[in-house]
């Protein structure tokens, strides 16, 4: 059994200076879908929901000083207890989880607005080799926003974080997205468009952090 508060304390100090562990109870429920899964849950039996930031436990990540963090939903039961309705396959087997809410953030389900993972590296020498290995400048108890592959990061300063959900090329988000990018998919690829400011030019890295065909959570 993971008890948070002494797993917590287990954390660099560095890392402790930018986020604030907070414990929860017991994982339950459906995988991939924690801010509709916590809706559900609110309607039927009332509560809130919370959002905020879940490490995703990583061993062979953290051991080298890198910690991933993913946008999340908890359930505020109405006694005021956390409780995650929302199964994870980094927790498999534990009974807490380490999150920190984040109430200046909200997942917009009408909109499918969520936000990006978010990494932390605090052993410079990993940093360095991480840094070198995908071609950025990576600081130390920084944190960074990161795109679904870990291969892109981006500073907290150069976004906002916040993506929108494509599910289909049916979906509004998708036709936004074409139209903001000025693209079209051929065969499952993003191509420029004729005449467009990315006909003869690689197509921006913002595209990759706008928008997400993964459901997250």
């Amino acid at each position: 059994m993971l008890d948070v508060t002494s797993y917590a304390d287990k954390l660099p100090l560095s890392l402790n200076a930018v986020l604030k562990a907070k414990e929860k109870e017991k994982l339950t429920g459906k995988a991939g879908h924690c801010h509709h899964n916590v809706k559900v849950v609110v309607e039927k039996f009332g509560g809130s929901s919370l959002s905020g930031w879940l490490l995703n436990r990583l061993p062979q990540m953290m051991e080298r000083g890198m910690y991933i963090w993913s946008f999340h939903s908890v359930w505020m039961k109405p006694d005021g207890k956390l409780l995650d309705v929302t199964e994870d396959k980094h927790y498999v087997g534990r009974d807490k989880s380490i999150f920190v809410p984040d109430t200046s953030r909200v997942p917009d389900l009408v909109e499918g607005i969520s936000y990006n993972n978010f990494v932390v590296f605090t052993e410079p020498a990993f940093a360095q080799h991480y840094a070198n290995s995908i071609g950025v400048e990576i600081r130390v108890n920084t944190p960074y926003w990161s795109d679904n592959t870990m291969l892109r990061l981006l500073g907290i300063d150069e976004h906002s974080g916040a993506y929108r959900l494509v599910l289909s090329k049916e979906s509004p988000n998708f036709k936004r997205m074409c139209d903001e990018y000025e693209i079209d998919f051929v065969d499952g690829r993003p191509v420029p468009r004729p005449g467009s400011k990315y006909e003869n030019a690689p197509m921006p890295m913002r595209l990759l952090f706008d928008y997400s065909v993964s459901a997250g959570g």
